[in-house]
């Protein structure tokens, strides 16, 4: 039988990271904004591409996605002695 990968959830909603996580993004958007790499969600890239015309027939356009990725990370070889 095929098993699905899933990936860990977890709620940090009312803690400490949240509120920092919050901080630094108040922080952080004034400089995001002005960035030419930005854009705001899915619609708003294609347009971007669409604007670029015919794409070249040797370029790719892909997307990639890391599964399990804190979990897979082994920390015994992360960590400093």
């Amino acid at each position: 039988k095929k098993t699905i990968d899933t990936r860990l959830v977890v709620s940090d909603c009312g803690s400490l990271i949240h509120a920092l996580g919050k901080w630094v993004n108040e922080m952080l958007q004034p400089i995001m904004l002005t960035q030419k790499t930005y854009f705001k969600n899915t619609p708003e890239l294609i347009k971007l591409l669409r604007d670029l015309g015919p794409i070249p027939s040797n370029a790719s356009i892909f997307t990639y996605d890391a599964i399990k990725m804190y979990p897979s990370i082994k920390t015994e070889e992360c960590t400093i002695p």
